[in-house]
């Protein structure tokens, strides 16, 4: 199957992305409001914050502002080891605080103490 996170073989005409659109627009909302400085490494982060949701969605036939806190928790991870276990192998380990973000501007996710250690500064 093509990567189509890395876009190779990308096609904007395709039905598809209509289709998600309604979830795209939410997802790209958060990522231009956050203030993250608009490095390669940051961008792809939030890139793959998105796809990560779209594909969680997928896998589970729900959307995300349906997720309860309990499920945003999980996905996140009370370390980062747990978190690579939900999380697809291509999500590098920066995706996590920028997922954080999406689970409080997307899901109401406020239960941050549950998460243990990880990038609060680049979360805040």
């Amino acid at each position: 199957m093509p990567n189509l996170r890395r876009l190779q073989y990308h096609d904007s005409a395709a039905p598809g992305w209509h289709v998600i659109a309604p979830l795209l627009g939410p997802l790209v909302a958060v990522n231009a409001a956050l203030d993250s400085p608009p490095t390669p490494h940051r961008r792809r982060a939030m890139l793959d914050v998105t796809a990560f949701l779209l594909t969680h969605s997928a896998e589970t036939g729900r959307t995300f502002w349906g997720w309860t806190t309990q499920e945003w928790a999980r996905l996140l991870g009370r370390t980062q080891a747990e978190f690579r276990q939900y999380a697809p192998a291509w999500a590098g380990d920066e995706v996590r605080p920028y997922l954080a973000a999406h689970a409080y501007l997307l899901g109401s996710f406020n239960e941050f103490h549950q998460l243990g250690s990880f990038q609060r500064l680049t979360l805040s």
